[in-house]
């Protein structure tokens, strides 16, 4: 991908100053004598140009105001926009480590260097040539990647997107209430960013928040379709179902081949006629002898003049014309009333169709239901685009906007937040994970999964993380029962020991112990030591053969469960898009519980192979991935699976090092990425006591020396880490007998130590004992002449 080709090549974008002797970092001038030692020589000159100067109060700002709804889609664009960055370092891996694994931490020293900055660049004079910039190795702003992902006060883009989201929540009960469907749906997202930045007890906190809203809209649901099923029992059909019938009869009239619009009224008797009359006010206004006084002497009229007639001459017409313009709501019939007579001005009843369309559409006012205007808005185009007619009474605007509007709150009473359900269980699924009630958390996300399937169709990608979730907490399963079956072996196997067939037994084989260590070494092997080996041996043995696997179902479920989710994301988005990389994660953990080392394996090296292609080389999430694979390697004891292991936790090693020189000026980044480095040296050097490890000597050296030198650029050079491997590397030294080297090495611990205790103390002296052991070794290995050019400051290099 490009967004994460881009993460490493920012990287390399910093260029780490190399300081010689006579460099003076910018602290130093606190050195200087004088009131004004530690202001920089340009504040010195702003300061004296301007004595007496002081600034006034800053002049209010006038800004626009808007509407909650306008807000809330910003704050919503904002928070994708977020989304977007942020997932590109978890991706990667870059969340692993660092200050980027502390989503909330505290980034008070970038605050301070931000604000610094910013008030430095302000008080230049304009005339003055800005000084030049000093990129300090200190200085985590000067880090591109750093201001990448970090805003001026230092708040990470975690921290960015979880006030967003806050955000959100607030402008969506502000601009809809806390019983809408936007609210809920913003809790659920907020309770998602909780997740991912592993704060599950908020997480929870809201998703509780998130089901307790669906419930009372669920409450209110059930009630709306009660009051509509007896409505409809009860045959009271408020809807205007007669006056829109005419309405249909007047628009085919108009459709019709001829397109005259006449309405003849011997036909409007006999469609009146065969319509079932059920509402009593209009069957009175479309009696015969109501209508034949409307037509008067004519024989057809247009469709909006019988309208125009009904409006004017019939009262009955009128009274249920205002029970319609009652029926909607206040703010709304008040603005439709507005532009109605706006464009109506000589009280006619008749205005232009698409002027009004234009007149609602440009409508601004924050009092006004915007998705009302916007149902009216569509029934009118409707209305437009079939009838093709021209003009509109302000009784077919109100029927039709009436219509509408109850078409909209008869969707409403179906369930629209149907897509958020499998997520909340999605979401209890994994608290009761965490929880350790795998019982509870199974039944949950197979719940999820059931209704992601009804929602969402059985082959969307949007199941991924509900079928992996499921995968792991069946895994765990499998875990928990093989470690319960493993105790019951070893108390079956203790409770036999204490039997008096096995205390035989025990006796027996401690004699064994003995004499083959008699043979072996020569020496007699205390009692105890020997019945303790001996209980450990027998207790092992037995409960080896005692041991029952538990179910093999519930692994191969869990595997099934990462094969769909591979299938729907390869479907989806491909086999080589970056998020299927988390697929194969979660097969290789799955087939390692399995004891499939060679499955696992293989799912590990897809993975590595999809992170590298989209990121343009290694990256932590890869590099870590080759640690575990190290590890599976070291776990299988052979020659060949040991030499991979090796150079894996070389490659590991080597990755972290580089990775904490690029982000050296990120403390703590740094430190552990060494940190990392480091541990990854020390699991190589745990191979070396293996002797089917093909391990030299010089090998060993060159590990160790790494090691120090990883210490040294992650904790320092005057750091007890430090000290500790150059006394380690000292020593392996002296087996080789490198002795100059040795002294180097053995001068930096003693140095460093004695810094931070003083002389006297005991890790001091043993220091300088061990140094002077090697000092005294390598001068009486030396010739004469060597010797008196030897001296005990060589080790010094500036």
């Amino acid at each position: 991908m490009a967004t994460l080709a881009h993460v490493t090549t920012m990287r390399a974008q910093r260029r780490p100053v190399q300081r010689t002797v006579g460099d003076v970092r910018p602290s130093s001038a606190k050195a200087k004598t004088g009131n004004n030692a530690a202001v920089p020589p340009l504040r010195l000159a702003a300061s004296a140009a301007r004595p007496n100067a002081h600034k006034s109060p800053p002049k209010p700002v006038a800004v626009a105001y808007q509407p909650p709804h306008e807000r809330l889609a910003a704050a919503v664009q904002e928070c994708l926009r977020l989304d977007r960055e942020l997932k590109v370092i978890e991706n990667s891996g870059h969340t692993k480590f660092g200050v980027f694994a502390k989503p909330l931490g505290d980034q008070e020293r970038c605050r301070q260097q931000a604000a610094s900055a910013k008030q430095d660049t302000t008080e230049h004079l304009p005339e003055d040539p800005l000084p030049e910039a000093i990129v300090d190795d200190d200085d985590a702003t000067s880090d591109p990647f750093f201001h990448r992902f970090y805003d001026e006060q230092g708040r990470s883009l975690f921290e960015q997107l979880l006030r967003t989201r806050m955000r959100v929540v607030a402008l969506a009960k502000l601009a809809n209430g806390r019983e809408s469907e936007d609210f809920v749906r913003a809790e659920v997202e907020l309770a998602d960013t909780y997740a991912r930045m592993n704060l599950w007890k908020q997480a929870h906190t809201h998703v509780m928040n998130a089901h307790s809203v669906l419930k009372t809209l669920d409450a209110k649901r059930a009630t709306q379709h009660l009051q509509q099923q007896k409505r409809k029992a009860q045959g009271h059909h408020s809807d205007g179902t007669m006056l829109m019938l005419m309405l249909e009869y007047f628009y085919d009239r108009q459709t019709s081949p001829e397109r005259t619009g006449d309405v003849v009224l011997r036909e409007l008797l006999t469609v009146v006629g065969s319509w079932d009359a059920q509402e009593s006010v209009m069957s009175a206004i479309l009696e015969s002898s109501n209508l034949h006084a409307l037509f008067g002497a004519s024989t057809s009229l247009h469709w909006q003049q019988v309208l125009l007639r009904m409006e004017r001459q019939s009262a009955i017409f009128q009274d249920h014309v205002h029970d319609i313009e009652e029926s909607i709501s206040e703010k709304t019939r008040t603005t439709l009333r507005q532009v109605f007579n706006q464009l109506d001005p000589s009280g006619y009843g008749v205005v232009p169709l698409r002027v009004l369309i234009t007149q609602l559409e440009v409508i601004n006012d924050p009092f006004v239901d915007p998705s009302q205007l916007l149902c009216i808005t569509e029934s009118l185009r409707q209305r437009d685009e079939r009838v093709e007619y021209p003009s509109m009474t302000w009784s077919e605007l109100l029927v039709l906007s009436q219509s509408a509007l109850r078409l909209a709150a008869d969707a409403a009473i179906e369930d629209t937040t149907r897509d958020l359900r499998p997520r909340l269980k999605y979401f209890f699924g994994r608290f009761f994970l965490r929880k350790g009630q795998l019982e509870e958390a199974t039944r949950y996300l197979q719940v999820a999964i059931a209704e992601g399937e009804q929602v969402n169709g059985a082959e969307s990608v949007a199941l991924v993380p509900y079928h992996l979730a499921l995968a792991e907490t069946l895994a765990v399963r499998y875990k928990q029962q093989a470690a319960v079956a493993q105790q019951n072996a070893f108390e079956i196997a203790d409770k036999w020991l204490k039997s008096t067939e096995g205390s035989r037994r025990l006796r027996l084989k401690a004699l064994e112990l003995i004499d083959e260590h008699a043979r072996r070494d020569g020496k007699v092997l205390p009692k105890k030591d020997a019945e303790s080996q001996a209980r450990e041996i027998l207790l092992k043995e037995y409960a080896t053969l005692s041991f029952v696997r538990p179910d093999p179902t519930l692994i191969e479920d869990a595997v099934e469960q990462c094969t769909k989710a591979w299938s729907l994301q390869e479907k989806t988005l491909g086999r080589e898009h970056v998020t299927t990389a988390s697929v194969h994660v979660t097969l290789a953990q799955i087939y390692a519980t399995k004891a499939d080392w060679t499955e696992s394996i293989s799912s590990y090296e897809q993975a590595i192979a999809i992170y590298e292609a989209s990121c343009n080389g290694p990256v932590p999430a890869s590099s870590l991935l080759r640690l575990e694979i190290a590890k599976i390697h070291h776990h299988n004891c052979q020659p060949r699976n040991l030499t991979k292991a090796g150079e894996a936790y070389k490659e590991v090693a080597q990755f972290f090092h580089s990775f904490a020189m690029e982000f050296a000026s990120t403390d703590s980044t740094r430190r552990e990425s060494c940190a990392q480095a480091i541990e990854s040296w020390r699991q190589w050097v745990v191979l070396t006591g293996d002797s089917s490890f093909c391990g030299t000597m010089q090998d060993q050296k060159e590990v160790l020396i790494a090691i120090h030198d990883t210490t040294v650029d992650g904790y320092g050079d005057f750091s007890l880490e430090a000290a500790e491997s150059a006394r380690e590397v000292a020593q392996f030294l002296v087996k080789l007998g490198e002795l100059q080297f040795a002294t180097r090495y053995a001068r930096h611990a003693w140095f460093v130590l004695e810094s931070h205790f003083g002389s006297n103390d005991r890790r001091c002296r043993r220091a300088k004992k061990e140094l002077c052991e090697i000092t005294s070794e390598l001068k009486s290995s030396l010739d004469p002449s060597a010797s008196q050019n030897f001296h005990d400051h060589e080790w010094l290099t500036i």
